[in-house]
């Protein structure tokens, strides 16, 4: 694809990790699931030096240490900080000490920031929790301006930071289940596969189905012909551990996002596109057959996990869910001041288990009130990334949705939106409705100029 970018000042290194920076953060990887295998913290510890180190360099390799490490966020942590935690107030603090040094600081926080943080600190005077109100308030706002800095930084083409997000969002995953299965090996032993021993087989599923059709999409897009076989194999790897993470929400956005593309791929009469996706296609069915003779075991856990949506244990697919939601609801109905405010935790009001559901704990910990200006404060930071004033298909459009429906679709039992994973996916799911219909009209043209013709995608 000849890319022709709208800002010609734009270094592309920014948007690259060198081979040595590659190397650091891989010995990374390895040294916190050695860690994890050996139970000793301290070697977790040190795997965060590196990628913090190399965040320092610019905020755009900040973004890409992050992707890399994304499903391992559990892991790389210090204490209970994250690594994402430590590089956004590291960032936070590098622009004022680098304003400061220019002689001038100036901090672009929005009103909804504001709002917010407001919010927050009435609620924590009134809870004395000054846990929640850093977690749910403070690093928000924080990570908020720290996307925000990424998308207003005036030396970026949208197409190209979503292409580089996404891509070492992709291969980052894959690599790092990789090293999780070479480093402890008995992991394909257990019932369900997960990253880390305090990280849920659930959020383990939601992330590689999400980093799956990443890759699917990054293939269609046809960004760069040498990377295709990197994408097919990246898909294979992150569909496999997805299944052995035995997650029914997994399964459910997994299959669902397949189908949408797939119905809106042909449905779209783009033959390069559709061409491209039945070779997908056909590759998939033998990689599938290849991977059962590989390993016997897949056939178990898709056992396991159809068994659990279709047969499930007391007949309850939402595996008690449905009982601890009308736990919250009774709560929160009764009380209109936990409904309006929000009670920051779910002990504060006598719950004693998480909703495992995003929207609930939502309202839990901001209330309604403090959910719109969450709402508005995310709005207001995410919606900034410019969108072109073309118009394309409607089939080209459902494509590009569904990284973020994947998002709001897994929040129905995954944790809080306010979670940094959740904040990082959402971002990467607006560009995803900013770039993709772009490229694949971009692509569609480039076909009918091959064939002479000429084409409308209204």
């Amino acid at each position: 694809m000849n890319e022709n970018f709208s800002n010609a000042n734009i270094d592309s290194s920014s948007y690259e990790l060198s081979s040595f920076e590659w190397i650091l953060i891989i010995i990374s990887i390895l040294a916190v699931n050695l860690g994890e295998r050996l139970g000793v913290k301290p070697i977790c510890y040190v795997g965060c030096i590196f990628p913090i180190c190399i965040s320092l360099v610019s905020k755009e390799k900040a973004m890409l240490v992050i992707l890399i490490t994304f499903i391992n966020n559990r892991a790389f942590a210090i204490g209970s900080i994250s690594l994402y935690t430590i590089i956004t107030f590291e960032y936070f603090f590098m622009s004022i000490f680098k304003q400061r040094h220019n002689g001038r600081i100036e901090l672009k926080f929005n009103s909804s920031d504001i709002f917010l943080l407001m919010f927050g600190i009435v609620q924590c005077f009134f809870y004395q929790d000054l846990g929640f109100f850093f977690t749910s308030y403070l690093k928000v706002i924080l990570v908020l301006y720290f996307l925000r800095n990424i998308i207003q930084s005036g030396v970026y083409d949208t197409t190209k930071l979503w292409k580089a997000l996404v891509t070492y969002l992709v291969i980052g995953t894959s690599i790092s289940s990789i090293i999780a299965i070479l480093v402890n090996p008995s992991l394909l032993d257990e019932t369900r596969f997960s990253f880390a021993n305090n990280a849920g087989e659930n959020f383990a599923g939601i992330q590689v189905a999400i980093a799956a059709i990443d890759a699917l999409i990054l293939f269609l897009c046809d960004f760069s012909k040498g990377k295709r076989i990197v994408f097919v194999l990246c898909f294979f790897i992150l569909s496999y551990i997805g299944v052995i993470t035995a997650s029914k929400t997994f399964l459910v956005t997994y299959v669902f996002s397949l189908v949408i593309i797939s119905v809106a791929v042909i449905i779209s009469f783009d033959i390069k596109t559709v061409s491209r996706l039945m070779l997908f296609i056909i590759i998939a069915l033998i990689g599938i057959k290849l991977l059962i003779s590989l390993f016997p075991s897949i056939n178990q856990s898709i056992t396991y996990i159809m068994n659990r949506l279709l047969s499930p244990k007391n007949d309850d697919v939402s595996n008690g869910r449905y009982d601890i939601w009308k736990m919250y609801y009774d709560v929160y109905s009764n009380n209109l001041g936990y409904l309006l405010f929000g009670s920051a935790t779910y002990t504060n009001v006598g719950i004693n288990k998480m909703a495992h559901n995003m929207y609930i704990e939502l309202i839990c910990g901001y209330g309604i009130i403090g959910t719109l200006f969450f709402t508005v404060a995310y709005c207001k930071s995410l919606l900034t990334i410019k969108k072109d004033a073309m118009t394309y298909s409607f089939w080209k459009k459902i494509i590009s949705f569904v990284p973020i429906f994947m998002v709001l679709i897994s929040g129905m039992s995954s944790h809080s939106l306010a979670s940094f994973t959740s904040t990082m996916q959402l971002f990467i799911g607006i560009l995803s409705i900013s770039v993709i219909p772009k490229v694949l009209k971009e692509k569609k043209n480039e076909s009918s100029y091959c064939y002479g013709n000429e084409y409308s995608d209204n």
